[in-house]
């Protein structure tokens, strides 16, 4: 008998077997599959950008952190200048007096230098900051007269940035950021201070658009690159899931492809970001601070979502970050609900999404 039972017994092992293997092909391949979609082409022309945030004093190079091993690589730099409601000035700093170094003339030079140092390529972005209204999209003047002084200001101000910055061969020069009104109501003087930036700077320009004013902006064909502040509101949920801040970006997406192909010209992200709390997504900027409680997942995952968005079009430059602190190391944290993503979980998916390694989105 027991010469008639084995072929039997090898039969219904080999059986066995030949179902196992099968099942662990399709599992393998099923995984393989999803490992490839989470991580699509990886590009290595993107610009992976960070705003550096000015810091008050001068710092050592390792007080950086780990931005250029996270994968990232340019630096947006931004002197700030300030300008008050109903005023004509604009005031900045060429040196460290009263204000933060790092957004002096020798400060930036310094930041430039450094960047470069650590093979990184540099953004200079002036940004206008309005007191007692921080946001320089509500900054408006009633008259032409007002508005001609204070672009007389602001232009020694871009110009003395944008002259140090060709000096020190920055590869790109933001002429302004989220300045709506007066792009709005003066093209004119937007396009000769490209004019005249031109004379002094030979690097690549751009300028910072707000996320809803974008298509106001009438002077793209003189820049190099569309650039966009990217804080679309995506959901109005407290977490939604990557799945869904995908579907919300799809609509965005459309409009942005046809604004790059229109003006034949890459869209830059001058600065995406997001805080680490309950409706990072949404807008958050019109809610009561007590309501957003702190949330690193809801940071982790709207990052993700904007990756995998952007970062395989053909059309899409690249962004930069907003923002990085110094020092690093005691930056951030699991208990911090700012932008920054420094020692916080969202630092491990832009770090594998900067180095194009698997993303596991669960």
């Amino acid at each position: 008998m027991i010469q008639y039972r084995l072929p039997s017994i090898i039969l219904f092992w080999s059986s066995w077997l030949i179902i196992g293997s099968l099942i662990i092909g399709l599992l393998t391949r099923c995984g393989q599959a999803r490992s490839e979609q989470s991580r699509q082409p990886h590009r290595t022309d993107l610009i992976r950008g960070i705003n550096l945030e000015g810091p008050r004093d001068p710092f050592k190079s390792h007080e950086l952190g780990p931005i250029d091993t996270l994968g990232f690589n340019w630096v947006a730099l931004v002197p700030y200048a300030f300008s008050i409601p109903g005023e004509t000035f604009v005031r900045w700093q060429a040196e460290k007096k009263y204000y933060y170094w790092g957004e002096s003339l020798t400060g930036i030079a310094h930041c430039i230098e450094m960047a470069h140092a650590k093979g990184m390529k540099v953004m200079v972005k002036p940004h206008l900051w309005v007191k007692n209204q921080g946001w320089p999209g509500d900054f408006d003047l009633q008259t032409p007269e007002a508005w001609a002084a204070w672009e007389k200001d602001y232009r020694e101000y871009v110009l003395a940035f944008a002259t140090l910055a060709d000096s020190l061969s920055a590869e790109i020069f933001c002429i302004g950021t989220e300045v709506r009104h007066s792009v709005r109501q003066r093209p004119q003087f937007w396009q000769s201070l490209i004019r005249d930036i031109r004379e002094v700077y030979s690097g690549q320009l751009t300028y910072a658009a707000n996320w809803d004013n974008y298509h106001n902006v009438t002077f793209w064909q003189d820049l190099d690159y569309i650039g966009v502040d990217g804080y679309f509101p995506l959901s109005e949920k407290a977490k939604p899931s990557k799945e869904e801040l995908v579907r919300g970006w799809k609509p965005i997406k459309q409009e942005l492809a046809k604004l790059s192909q229109s003006h034949d010209r890459p869209l830059l992200f001058t600065e995406y970001g997001y805080r680490s709390m309950i409706h990072s997504a949404g807008e958050h900027w019109n809610m009561n601070e007590s309501e957003l409680t702190t949330d690193m997942w809801a940071q982790r995952t709207a990052y993700d979502a904007f990756y995998e968005t952007f970062n395989s079009e053909p059309w899409y430059a690249g962004g930069f970050l907003w923002k990085w602190s110094i020092p690093h190391d005691r930056s951030g944290g699991v208990n911090n609900s700012r932008f920054t993503p420094q020692n916080k979980p969202a630092q491990d998916i832009i770090y594998r999404w900067n180095k194009g390694l698997p993303v596991d989105s669960d």
